[in-house]
């Protein structure tokens, strides 16, 4: 609904009973649920909702956008934790089934949540990383290396995410180098030189296209 942003302005009521509700105190569209542990009886059931007062906003008119009923199983047949991922199924406007991976666990699929959920993040993850690169460049400079990359895992700045990290393995004629691994800066010799970056985050489980590792060769 939208433009209920005071506490008295809307009414609802199943079945002539009132529903216990509280503006979120916003005039934009905003989502409002109730639950309940037992299902209905069988026969016609009325949900009438009335406006107490005015639209709470001058350029937004007061109005319900949509009015959905779910019916749920137990646990054992529909688990409603938003943590559990599997193929939840969701029917169109005209009939068509499709999948989402969580109940509601979504800010794609319930706009007061208060982020994407996995499935989401992974995928937006490989979106990004299709279109730009890990790696920016590399300088060579007074006999040192220098590989410029995002600013992600140990370089992130402000507080670190949890699991997250840059891996850099630097190798000279094919061969690794291990004394350098994941050192950004490295003293280096004539020949031929490459860097790789991963990129290692628990946001993404599988990288079939090899999206979260970049290298690059160059010459000193």
């Amino acid at each position: 609904m939208s433009a209920a942003g005071e506490a008295d302005s809307l009414e609802f009521t199943l079945d002539g009973q009132v529903l216990d509700w509280t503006s979120h105190g916003f005039d934009d569209r905003e989502f409002y649920d109730w639950y309940g542990d037992e299902g209905f009886s069988a026969g016609r059931h009325t949900f009438t909702v009335r406006s107490k007062t005015d639209s709470t906003h001058p350029f937004i008119p007061r109005m319900i956008a949509s009015i959905n009923l779910h019916e749920f199983g137990s646990e054992d047949e529909y688990h409603e934790d938003n943590e559990y991922v599997s193929a939840y199924p969701t029917w169109s406007v005209w009939g068509t089934k499709t999948f989402r991976p969580t109940n509601a666990g979504c800010l794609m699929r319930n706009m007061t949540h208060a982020s994407f959920c996995n499935i989401c993040k992974e995928g937006m993850w490989w979106q990004f990383l299709e279109r730009i690169s890990l790696i920016d460049g590399v300088t060579v400079e007074n006999g040192q290396a220098t590989v410029q990359t995002l600013p992600l895992g140990q370089l992130r700045p402000g507080e670190a995410v949890e699991g997250e990290k840059l891996e850099v393995t630097w190798r000279l004629e094919g061969v690794d180098q291990v004394e350098y691994k994941d050192l950004f800066t490295i003293p280096v010799t004539s020949g031929s030189w490459s860097v790789q970056v991963t990129f290692v985050t628990p946001e993404v489980r599988s990288d079939p296209n090899g999206l979260l590792t970049d290298s690059e060769d160059f010459e000193v």
